[in-house]
């Protein structure tokens, strides 16, 4: 991260350099140069950089990650349908407790793991605590 922090600094630096050349005569124009390749440079020797460190990591581990043959995994295919019911399922008995589901709605649910049916039951469980009474 602090390499990227020193990159940024060095290109906008490098941008306000460019903005000032107008009025500069060819010296300066020749530091320009310079100062880009260098910037350059440091770009291309910390990609590779970072590049070598993240293979040399997994090379030390010597397993390929496998390839499953998932059902979801074309464009036209769609999710097992039978595991999001069970999730969900694991959902209700225990994460429920602490987690919510608060960005997913019940008629999300419609079609993909429940019947219509079967989500009224459902959401018609679940008690909302929602504002002040019939007195205020």
């Amino acid at each position: 991260m602090l390499f990227l922090f020193i990159f940024y600094m060095q290109a906008s630096s490098l941008v306000s350099s460019i903005r000032q050349e107008d009025a500069v005569g060819s010296s300066t124009m020749e530091s320009l140069r310079l100062r880009v390749l260098a910037l350059v440079g440091a770009g291309i020797s910390g990609i590779l950089s970072f590049a070598t460190i993240a293979s040399a990591d997994e090379a030390e581990h010597g397993l390929p990650a496998p390839s499953y043959p998932w059902p979801h995994k074309g464009i036209l295919s769609s999710y097992d349908h039978a595991s999001i019911r069970r999730g969900h399922q694991v959902y209700q008995q225990v994460c429920a407790s602490c987690h919510s589901m608060s960005l997913i709605s019940y008629r999300d649910l419609v079609g993909v793991a429940y019947t219509e049916e079967e989500t009224i039951a459902m959401a018609s469980e679940i008690e909302v605590v929602d504002g002040p009474n019939d007195e205020g």
